[in-house]
């Protein structure tokens, strides 16, 4: 089942039982694929996507005798197959470069808390080491979006008369499964604090549906009625789980990737809150059977079992994403696969079907023998599990997409560079030139504001086929290119940058926000007239608290600013371009953009008083940290010869932009 495809997934037809007697590797390829689509654009940044756990049930492990479902996967049209480990650095570098991987969806990981409690080494290998594995690839082969697939259970347990538990609340794992997770999620924070990789995290409820293998609740009990035997609960059976249909799942996956933000947490949250005792009765109903048959069994609990999750999802339903899938609907649609499929698609589950796993756990060895030796202690405890062994799988989807199948616990050592290379440059940071016209200054105006503006900050210059080639011939670009520090591109198609109208329809138009400025969270926009100081005291990344910051209009102005040298916070611009649209020829962009953004809850824009130490424009202030040359040349900055003088003293480097306007005054044609 593919993580990436969409809702409300159903078998397609009524298909006869399938005969003991026929190949394996037969059972799946008539089993119907459970397929969706999706309701959003592609993503313009988004070519390869590699899924780890992908050939198995969402992001859970898949425990199978043989590999062959993975080259049933291999067999669809967008999908590819790759064998490797999550645990070696070689494996999945090789991948990430074989097939220009983008994307990354990190749902492998081992997850069923009974077997944590008693082999707990190999949670913490694939679940920490491997995420951290995962972690330092993607920012070598610089991916774009990195998004690490956790669960509910990091929050630990939640009282029957507690909210839901919102994604900034603390992290309080029980169990060793969640501690590995919520670890796992340490290292995916502390990636995107310290290296700026691209990271969103998802922490889901219970998804079940389809083809998830018989160690989990719903498909072990189903298996086992079908067996015509009783189910078996732990303790009491009244403790809680909100459950996910699986074709749901994929769709909030689906939403994070086209609608998420880069740093951002979003719980995947289901209104379906089930009991134990409950899931019993409805599963006993879908079977046709009693509960006054004695159907149901209780044994001792877990060492500890969490009553009850409860998260709180608004925040992924305000990107659009919503549960469409009813828990009576989608039981039926998995109950009926698995009376369908389940036992032979598994093979044998025999020791599966136990009210608890057979483990071992593996002995515990002193930390100067561990040193050096750690695969021989995993296999030890790898060994010490009945049945069939685990294997990983990674996937790739978009228009080429692969898999990844994980089969060892390799733990080879990483080497680590702490200093950025030239190269790691910030996706969150864009600063971007528009100018259509060949001007003869424009080199080196782009060439100074990159060695203005702070090192980590992406560039791209938009204008057109002439420009592009006039500046191109500069050798310090094609080098600032070369290093992907900077990016030429020509206006896209449908947008218009040789007149004020289309730059102000342009820069109101949600299109260009998610097409052009995406990933970047704070867009430095400048135009041919406008420059940074290289003597100012002050940095553009001390502005990041404001959602806009231009030149004032006026003093007495509570918000907004020029946009012609602006720095604005993207996720704001696009709150207000969801909900409103600009009218053709009506207010400038700047204005009517950063007036509305100035009315959104919790805005942060700089006052009139204070824009004037980011740019000046008509409103004199000693050394701003730039300026904006209007068109008519404001005597209250320019009128006269001593201001001039301070000007050019303070801030020579605008004679770049100073003479050229003059020059273009004079001989306009």
């Amino acid at each position: 089942m593919a993580p990436i495809e969409n809702r409300e997934s159903q078998p397609d037809g009524v298909h006869k039982p399938i005969s003991n007697s026929l190949d394996i590797t037969e059972i799946w390829k008539d089993a119907p694929i459970l397929k969706g689509t999706t309701k959003f654009d592609p993503l313009p940044d988004v070519g390869t996507i590699m899924i780890t756990g992908g050939a198995g049930f969402m992001y859970d492990i898949s425990s199978m005798p043989h590999v062959a479902h993975g080259c049933i996967l291999d067999s669809q049209p967008n999908f590819s197959f790759f064998q490797g480990d999550v645990a070696s650095p070689a494996d999945v570098t090789a991948c990430l470069e074989q097939y220009k991987v983008d994307t990354i969806f990190h749902f492998a990981a081992q997850s069923h808390v009974d077997l944590s409690f008693g082999n707990s080494y190999g949670f913490t290998a694939t679940n920490v080491y491997g995420t951290h594995v995962m972690l330092e690839c993607a920012k070598a082969a610089q991916i774009r979006r990195f998004v690490h697939v956790s669960t509910d259970e990091v929050y630990g347990e939640v009282d029957d008369d507690s909210e839901d538990l919102m994604e900034s609340s603390i992290l309080a794992p029980t169990n060793p499964y969640a501690a590995s997770k919520a670890a796992a999620e340490m290292l995916v924070n502390a990636y995107w604090k310290s290296f700026k990789l691209p990271v969103m995290i998802a922490r889901s409820n219970n998804v079940y549906g389809p083809h998830q293998y018989p160690e989990k609740v719903i498909p072990k009990f189903t298996c086992l009625l079908q067996r015509g035997k009783k189910v078996v609960l732990h303790g009491d059976g009244k403790h809680t789980r909100r459950y996910l249909f699986a074709g749901d799942a994929a769709d909030a996956f689906d939403t994070i990737l086209h609608k998420g933000l880069i740093g951002q947490i979003y719980n995947i949250g289901s209104a379906d809150e089930i009991s134990n005792l409950t899931l019993c009765s409805r599963l006993l109903k879908e079977f046709g059977l009693s509960e006054s048959d004695d159907w149901i069994a209780h044994s001792q609990d877990r060492p500890f079992n969490d009553r009850r999750y409860a998260v709180n999802g608004q925040k992924l339903c305000d990107l659009g994403w919503q549960q469409k899938t009813p828990f009576v609907k989608g039981l039926k649609t998995t109950v009926d696969w698995y009376r369908q499929y389940g036992e032979q698609w598994w093979g044998n589950i025999d020791n599966i079907l136990g009210t608890f796993p057979e483990i071992k756990s593996p002995p515990l060895v002193p930390e100067h023998k561990m040193r050096g030796n750690v695969d021989s202690v995993l296999k030890e405890e790898r060994n010490a599990m009945r049945g069939p062994q685990p294997t990983w799988f990674l996937a790739f989807f978009g228009p080429s997409i692969r898999g990844f199948l994980v089969t060892t616990f390799n733990l080879p050592t990483i080497k680590t560079n702490f200093h950025p290379s030239e190269t790691e440059f910030e996706d969150r940071k864009l600063a971007m030139l528009i100018e259509v016209n060949p001007f003869g200054h424009l080199t080196a105006l782009l060439l100074h504001m990159v060695a203005v503006v702070p090192f980590e900050w992406r560039f791209i210059y938009m204008g057109s086929k002439e420009s592009l080639e006039r500046v191109r011939k500069s050798l310090p670009i094609k080098d600032y290119e070369k290093s992907k520090k900077l990016v030429l591109k020509e206006v896209p198609a449908g947008f218009d940058a040789s007149n004020n109208e289309g730059m102000h329809r342009m820069l109101t138009h949600m299109r260009f926000y998610e097409e052009v400025v995406d990933p970047a969270e704070w867009f430095l926009l400048f135009r041919s007239d406008t420059i940074l100081c290289a003597q100012s005291n002050q940095s553009l990344n001390d502005w990041l608290e404001y959602d806009w910051v231009g030149a004032p209009w006026r003093l007495e102005d509570r918000f907004g600013g020029n946009g012609a040298l602006s720095l604005r916070r993207v996720s704001a611009v696009k709150q207000v371009l969801r909900f409103q649209t600009r009218l053709n020829d009506s207010d400038p962009s700047d204005r009517w953009l950063s007036m509305r953004m100035g009315l959104l809850p919790d805005a942060r824009m700089a006052p009139a008083s204070k824009e004037a130490e980011f740019s000046v424009e008509n409103i004199w202030h000693d050394e701003p940290m730039g300026y904006r040359l209007d068109h008519t040349l404001p005597d209250s900055v320019w009128g006269n010869q001593s201001l001039r003088k301070k000007i050019y003293g303070y801030c020579p480097e605008v004679k770049i932009i100073h003479e050229m306007k003059l020059e273009r005054q004079r001989c306009p044609d």
